[in-house]
């Protein structure tokens, strides 16, 4: 499934193919980005000493476990790098960013196993971990978008690490899912399993894509590995400053609780009515769902200036994805969406 967001290549008035935190984002988030403007002739710190102190203490892990990135993507490819394996199997549908990072490597080979729905996804990946060097896994798994059984995750990482394999952990939207508030050891994780890639997305949690804010959490060994595949400066001061702030919203915790109440309720607004106009809905624990709808749909919104997300990847009936937006929004989807069936 490629990126969304596109809305430079057509006229795009409601863009539903990105997925971010429709809740008002914190005062402070504002106030430290127009702080940071007053410093923009000065170098970033290469080290993250203040970010990473600030992104450590709210992810409970040591400095030297944690360093932060431009974007998730810039995180992926890093990773991807440090494992360079030379065959990968990807659960398709899946995240275009894996296969963009693993195509950056000279001597991989990349095949697929099918997963045409949540149901068959634990199969897959169990398929996946027996034949790739690097296992890309998404919790919530990105398009369908429930969070993975913690029983299953365990099964895969106990298999990958008694295999020697890598896992890439991407939770980009773990932070605006049910499992935010789950009280998880992170820091037992990455070092039980120092093959552990944990990758972790701000620019979802605070809207704010233009500014893009990404965090790697793995052993001490492998952050200095990535570090090396990394620009010297890879972060501009406005982000470092963004993400600093954020780091202290998300060890308050009452931003993420407030969000996560707001999505569901909207989330569950938007899936009764499509349901209701005959749409098959997949479940979903996070900011987007997805569901099953005319192939012709992509392109008849697009006509009416909304952007919404075709899934790639499954045999027979169009799949589409798309976020959950402000209840103004999404009723606005609806009215169109009418229009079109």
């Amino acid at each position: 499934m490629n990126h969304g967001g596109d809305i430079y290549g057509a006229a795009v008035e409601l863009d539903l193919s990105v997925s971010l935190n429709p809740y008002p984002v914190p005062e402070v988030i504002g106030k430290a980005l127009e702080e940071s403007l007053k410093h923009l002739r000065e170098y970033p710190d290469t080290e993250q000493r203040t970010l990473r102190k600030a992104l450590a203490e709210a992810e409970g892990v040591d400095v030297s476990e944690i360093f932060a990135g431009n974007g998730a993507s810039e995180l992926i490819s890093a990773a991807v790098g440090v494992a360079a394996p030379e065959r990968v199997v990807l659960a398709e549908p899946g995240f275009y960013g894996y296969r963009h990072a693993l195509g950056q490597l000279k001597d991989c080979h990349t095949g697929t196993v099918s997963c045409e729905g949540p149901e068959a996804l634990a199969e897959a990946l169990k398929a996946a971990v027996e034949e790739s060097g690097l296992l890309c896994i998404s919790d919530p798994w990105n398009p369908w978008g429930e969070n993975l059984p913690e029983e299953l995750l365990a099964e895969i990482l106990e298999k990958a690490a008694g295999m020697g394999r890598y896992v890439l952990l991407d939770e980009s939207f773990y932070l605006l899912s049910g499992k935010a508030e789950m009280k998880r050891d992170t820091a037992g994780l990455i070092r039980r399993y120092p093959g552990l890639f944990i990758i972790r997305s701000l620019t979802k949690l605070f809207a704010m894509p233009g500014i893009r804010m990404g965090y790697v959490i793995s052993s001490a060994d492998s952050i200095r590995n990535i570090r090396r595949r990394l620009p010297e400066w890879n972060l501009s001061v406005p982000a470092m400053y963004v993400m600093e702030a954020a780091a202290g919203v998300m060890k308050e915790g009452s931003f993420v609780r407030k969000s996560l109440e707001y999505i569901g309720n909207e989330r569950e607004f938007l899936t009764e009515e499509l349901k209701k106009r005959g749409f098959a809905v997949n479940d979903s624990d996070t900011v987007y769902l997805s569901f099953r709808g005319p192939g012709s749909l992509y392109g008849d919104m697009l006509g009416r200036k909304v952007l919404i997300r075709q899934i790639e990847g499954v045999d027979g009936d169009a799949y589409y994805r798309i976020g959950v937006k402000k209840h103004d929004e999404n009723l606005r989807f609806l009215g169109i969406l009418d229009e079109v069936i």
